[in-house]
């Protein structure tokens, strides 16, 4: 997302250099499309519905990732659409279930970004997929927790990754 969105507070494991690019992130609305039904996730809030719903489908946890606008510079739509076709096929490849997501600033500066809810994934799984897709951060779901961001390795404090290609 764009760091000129207002958020409504900061991640304790937020980028140092950028706690505006942080409350960009947590102020997204995360939306997970479900046949029949969606939910619409925000960071640090639960949701009972979502929770029920992947219980009772199985899953202890799930990964909101995107391929979009990497590491939150906007890219030609072409390029977006090429890199969500990648990031679906390999997450296929790799055996993971997914629902779609769409990740919306509300604000209506950035653009809608779709992506996925990968089903089973936890934060051990999400360094390889942010470093592959040069994304900033992910949406950990491990109830009774509430939803929280992952940063990318490089993002994280006391990182001595760099944080750009």
């Amino acid at each position: 997302m764009t760091p000129n969105s207002r958020g409504n507070g900061t991640p304790s494991n937020a980028p140092g250099a950028n706690s505006e690019l942080a409350r960009a992130y947590s102020a997204t609305h995360y939306r997970i499309e479900l046949p029949g039904q969606a939910f619409v996730l925000r960071i640090g809030e639960r949701d009972p519905g979502l929770e029920t719903c992947l219980q009772t489908e199985g899953w202890s946890q799930a990964s909101l990732l995107t391929a979009w606008n990497p590491r939150s510079r906007i890219v030609p739509e072409q390029e977006n659409r090429e890199r969500h076709a990648r990031i679906a096929r390999e997450l296929e490849q790799a055996g993971w279930s997914c629902w779609p997501t769409l990740h919306r600033d509300p604000t209506g500066y950035w653009p809608d970004e779709p992506g996925y809810c990968v089903l089973g994934m936890g934060a051990a799984d999400l360094d390889p997929w942010l470093v592959a897709f040069d994304q900033n951060a992910a949406v950990l779901i491990q109830p009774p927790s509430a939803p929280r961001l992952i940063w990318h390795p490089g993002e994280r404090p006391g990182s001595r990754c760099p944080t750009s290609p």
